[in-house]
């Protein structure tokens, strides 16, 4: 499912009007009787009402204009999910969704709930057309958001979504060999380069744990080096990535000159010299050590 930007949508059969409470007053497009009816079923705690005339279906969903804890988060999702239901129940193939509570995390929550609960896996079924659902398109209507928020968006979904197609395949058809041409075809589709690693550059690198796992294995194992890099982009704070590289290699720049110990972090070998089996190896060596300029390093 497509998520994007749209100002108006006149043909969508169902259209989710986002709102808060203070909003509400201003909602545009209801008659004089339907906004008194509106604001009347707020005031009585609703958080989802119903409009329907003409063919169209209007559902306004009550927020908080300013309030994103986890919990609310969590239930615009479900709401999400019951629009998805809704728009599924007449065979909508497109819903859209207007926000005008002035709170884009409740445009993003909400989407994602359709998106998610739109989720299917028909790959080996037989009536798959039968049962596909009608829903595809998704129109989204928010001042409040942003294009790059949008696209973030569009790539949650489409990798959550891609992390439930592999879940649900047999382990008979996901081998490590499947399993690196869904990565290599995913690295097509969005930009970040794969590299597979085979049966001989494992070994080459002695890569133990792999090896011992896959003596269980009937099928050889691979194993996936993804790597994005986005054009002028450049990292602020490498140092995170260097220390993670030197647990693959084992590369420990950080040298005690006393107690010949290496480490891999300048922080391992700090507390390295505040331990007393350090100063006890200085002592022995006749070296005087100033305890307190260990206790500041």
């Amino acid at each position: 499912m497509n998520i994007q930007s749209a100002k108006n949508n006149a043909t969508a059969a169902v259209t989710a009007v986002i709102v808060s409470k203070e909003s509400a007053a201003k909602t545009k497009g209801l008659s004089k009787e339907e906004l008194t009816y509106l604001k009347a079923q707020i005031e009585l705690g609703k958080d989802s009402i119903h409009f329907q005339a003409l063919g169209k279906i209007r559902r306004f969903i009550v927020v908080d204009a300013k309030s994103n804890e986890a919990d609310k988060i969590e239930g615009y999702r479900a709401k999400g999910k019951e629009l998805q239901a809704l728009a599924g129940s007449i065979d909508s193939d497109n819903l859209h969704i207007i926000n005008e509570s002035g709170n884009p995390a409740a445009t993003i929550a909400i989407c994602e709930g359709v998106a998610l609960g739109n989720y299917q896996f028909l790959k080996y079924l037989k009536d798959k057309k039968n049962k596909t659902n009608s829903l595809n398109k998704l129109f989204v209507q928010d001042p409040g958001l942003k294009d790059a928020e949008l696209m973030e968006l569009n790539g949650i979904v489409e990798g959550t979504l891609l992390a439930r197609d592999l879940v649900n395949e047999p382990v008979s058809y996901l081998t490590a060999t499947q399993f690196s041409k869904e990565m290599q075809k995913a690295g097509k589709q969005a930009g970040f380069t794969v590299k597979v690693l085979g049966m001989k550059e494992i070994e080459a690198l002695k890569m133990g744990g792999l090896l011992g796992v896959n003596r269980g294995s009937i099928d050889p194992p691979t194993f996936n080096v993804m790597e994005y890099k986005p054009k002028g982009f450049k990292n602020k704070k490498p140092s995170i990535l260097r220390i993670h590289m030197r647990r693959h290699d084992n590369f420990r720049p950080f040298i005690c000159s006393w107690c010949e110990i290496s480490f891999k972090t300048k922080g391992n070998l700090q507390k390295h010299m505040k331990t007393q089996s350090h100063i006890k190896k200085c002592l022995e060596l006749g070296i005087d050590v100033n305890l307190e300029l260990i206790n500041n390093s």
